[in-house]
């Protein structure tokens, strides 16, 4: 028998555009994963190489160089070791292009399934979700298995297909799995002094994101005398929004600071130094944040939405889309006296009034 049919089949898992947030994450904790996926091949970002090169170890890995050509170099390289392995799993959203295999797609981006519209957004990451959200239904035929961590976003799926007549099947499976939080990954903290805040938010600055509403509330609890210290996370290519928070605080006297990015390890620092999570975001697919802070005991105050309590219980809700909502929800967690108008008879408004 040839050694070619001796050799042990391997998974390609492929992940060319997962260099941050919540995605890297998770990422991480697969490759973490010592022994379950020492045969993999791995198609990885190169951004994210300095993050991932001591979990890859010696494993089988192509680095995904940024850019439209990198991402072909990345197609071209699964479609050339696709016959190495029994199954292939996309971690990135999207099935991949030039493989022959039916693929695994583990999706967790929303906006790719979902209706909504994109006039929120800026012109590239409105061209690029547009795109993604053609190569996915194009691409659709090739997809065995969706693979996501709720239940509300495997009924978005079941929506979509449905709204798009997808004929094709395709199962649908809910694996909800979290990294672990491990206490010595955030021992040596990069964090600048005096972190400690009421509430943090821990978001890039998308629209979906709704940090605008977010702003509008703390308008709303300065005009009513609250001041609390509220702690943002943005990263640098949100620069018109931190332009704004930054001349909104200054002008109304907010206690609102963003300390940009701050990588994982540090985020259960600002946790511990934190009151509570407040997470307005209007469109998630997990929401990972809401299980970070969850498994550290910090109190959530969170939209009234599926996606929320598909992953944990808030300790108060809000209308995201209503500043007052939320500036209430803030104003009950703090303990806060809220002033509401007693109603009156009819005598009283005659007698004031008319």
């Amino acid at each position: 028998m040839s050694e070619c049919r001796h050799r042990k089949k391997r998974r390609l898992i492929v992940a060319p555009n997962i260099h941050t947030g919540g995605g890297l994450v998770l990422l991480k904790s697969l490759l973490k994963c010592s022994g379950s996926l020492d045969d993999s091949i791995l198609i990885l970002d190169s951004r994210a190489q300095k993050e991932l090169s001591f979990y890859v170890g010696t494993r089988d890995v192509f680095w995904t160089p940024c850019g439209i050509l990198g991402r072909i170099k990345a197609e071209l390289f699964a479609r050339k070791r696709e016959n190495e392995c029994t199954n292939i799993f996309c971690f990135h959203n999207l099935p991949t292009f030039f493989t022959k295999k039916k693929v695994s797609v583990f999706l967790q981006n929303r906006l790719l399934v979902e209706q909504s519209s994109l006039s929120d957004f800026s012109l590239r990451p409105w061209v690029r979700i547009a795109l993604e959200r053609l190569i996915l239904k194009t691409l659709f035929k090739k997809i065995a298995q969706f693979l996501v961590q709720t239940e509300s976003m495997k009924s978005t799926i079941d929506n979509w297909v449905n709204s798009e007549g997808l004929n094709q099947k395709c199962s649908i499976k809910i694996t909800p799995f979290v990294p672990e939080i491990d206490e010595n990954d955030h021992a040596d903290s990069n964090l600048p002094d005096s972190t400690d805040s009421d509430f943090i938010y821990v978001a890039d600055g998308q629209p979906h994101k709704n940090h605008i509403n977010l702003l509008k509330a703390w308008e709303i609890l300065a005009s009513q005398g609250h001041f609390p210290k509220l702690l943002l996370t943005l990263p640098e290519r949100d620069y018109e929004l931190k332009s704004q928070i930054k001349q909104l605080s200054e002008k109304k006297g907010l206690s609102i600071y963003d300390i940009g990015m701050v990588s994982n390890k540090d985020i259960i620092g600002l946790y511990n130094e934190s009151k509570a999570l407040i997470f307005p975001s209007t469109l998630e697919s997990f929401g990972l944040p809401l299980v970070e802070a969850n498994q550290c005991g910090l109190p959530i105050i969170a939209s009234e939405l599926d996606y929320v309590r598909d992953v944990c219980e808030p300790c108060q809700t809000f209308d995201p889309n209503s500043p007052i909502s939320i500036a209430r929800a803030v104003t009950r967690f703090l303990g806060y006296n809220h002033l509401r108008n007693r109603p009156m008879s009819a005598e009283q408004f005659i007698q004031e009034y008319l």
